[in-house]
């Protein structure tokens, strides 16, 4: 792409379609779902604290903050005489970060010229790490002009059924960044391909493992109550919607039947939810205990809970990583319905993971179906009715071996390393 169509091109976006879509967005406000209201309300406020210049700025739109924070943790570390602008557009990780020392929490601008300039002026914004793919024409094109140094990590690249349009979008945003990090080689070979002439792309890794990693060792052990009860092998079953619980919730006698406690962990354990995972149960006759009972004075002793209850509903969010540390073998959620959740987790606590057929969404579950412990169990296996789920979980607990655990758990570590390697690039340039 020359730069004559660039030129046009962003004239488009930025006099055409940014004002046309912020005109649409502010007529239709009060129609808009509640989360985007949030998060449009939130770019006209001000930050609840502030902190002096120079400011290293890294953007994460949303849920992409798990592959930032140990790059955040790090940072702050290696850069004491920086302070940090954590950029986002969900108002959700405002709590994560908020009275942090020598951490600014603000939402991205709209992307406007003369918002993105005036906003890296104000911060003295002297290095910019975006997260995994949220990218902007006018805040690239600001940093270009302030001379800014813009680098994109954790980043993933699929053209796949994308139109003309989408693909000219991406050609032009990674044309405007100094440098980009990809996951794996399949992500720089595809961007080189579209950038045939590009010489700033890289393969570092992905830094969420690091993230996982970094929780595995802060989250056992966490719970206060006493978990003998609680015996192995467990079956934890995490981010469940209806869809899920309808294929093998006809199966929880079986599974128990076959030897497994089993903890199921609804995705939104909203009331209604909770009363139809219940009623089943009391369906097929069978007790269980609620987390939150658990953390309550008058719950039974473990000795009497383990006589009678092979169950526990989670009914409380938050909870699910730590979990995953009790667990023996995972079923994950959203895998019935349309994507799955995050397996790394399950994978990371080396718990040998079960996914329904709507799992390509997620690489990891994609990359784990292909690694075998002695050419037998796959890390991750994807099911697709019943009849699969009990057979497999059967075998496994027939012929469980206790060094698979710690198999998934190196095939986890083997790809950690990536915060590392993307601190040094930004000390060889800020030094």
């Amino acid at each position: 792409m020359n730069s004559t169509q660039r030129y046009v091109f962003t004239s488009i976006y930025t006099y055409v379609v940014l004002p046309f879509v912020f005109l649409i967005l502010f007529l239709c406000y009060f129609f808009l779902p509640k989360k985007l209201q949030l998060s449009l309300t939130e770019k006209f406020k001000t930050p609840d604290q502030e902190t002096k210049g120079p400011h290293i700025l890294i953007h994460a739109a949303s849920g992409e903050i798990e592959y930032a924070k140990p790059l955040i943790e790090q940072l702050l570390v290696e850069f004491p005489n920086h302070s940090l602008l954590i950029t986002y557009s969900s108002p959700s990780i405002k709590k994560l970060y908020q009275n942090q020392k020598r951490v600014t929490l603000a939402p991205l601008p709209f992307d406007f010229k003369f918002l993105i300039k005036k906003f890296l002026k104000k911060y003295e914004v002297k290095y910019i790490l975006i997260t995994r793919s949220d990218l902007w024409i006018n805040f690239l094109l600001s940093a270009k002009e302030f001379n800014i140094f813009t680098h994109l990590f954790s980043h993933t690249a699929n053209f796949n059924n994308q139109f003309f349009f989408s693909k000219l979008f991406k050609k032009i945003t990674y044309s405007l960044i100094c440098r980009i990090d990809c996951v794996d080689e399949a992500d720089t070979s595809q961007i080189q391909k579209l950038i045939p002439q590009a010489q700033n792309i890289f393969t570092l890794g992905d830094s969420r493992y690091d993230q996982v990693l970094k929780r595995l060792e802060t989250n056992i052990n966490r719970f206060s109550f006493n978990r003998d009860f609680i015996t192995p092998p467990t079956f934890i079953a995490g981010s469940l919607w209806p869809e899920d619980e309808s294929i093998f919730a006809p199966l929880f006698p079986n599974i128990i039947e076959a030897g497994y406690f089993i903890i199921l962990v609804p995705h939104e354990p909203t009331k209604d939810h909770l009363f139809s995972i219940e009623t089943t149960l009391k369906k097929q006759n069978l007790s269980y205990t609620l987390f939150s009972q658990l953390q309550k004075k008058s719950a039974l002793s473990p000795r009497d809970l383990k006589d009678v209850c092979k169950i526990m509903i989670v009914d409380e969010v938050g909870h699910l990583a730590s979990l995953y540390s009790l667990g023996d073998v995972a079923f994950v959620g959203g895998s019935f319905k349309e994507k799955v959740h995050s397996v790394m987790e399950p994978l990371a606590f080396g718990l040998p993971v079960f996914v329904g057929p709507y799992f390509q969404n997620n690489r990891e579950a994609i990359l784990f179906q292909s690694i075998k412990y002695n050419q037998s169990f796959s890390a991750v296996t994807s099911i697709s009715n019943q009849n699969e789920l009990l057979q497999n979980l059967v075998n496994l607990k027939n012929s469980y071996n206790p060094e698979l655990k710690y198999f998934i758990q190196n095939e986890v570590k083997k790809r950690s390393g990536a915060t590392i390697k993307l601190i040094q690039v930004v000390k060889n340039h800020l030094k």
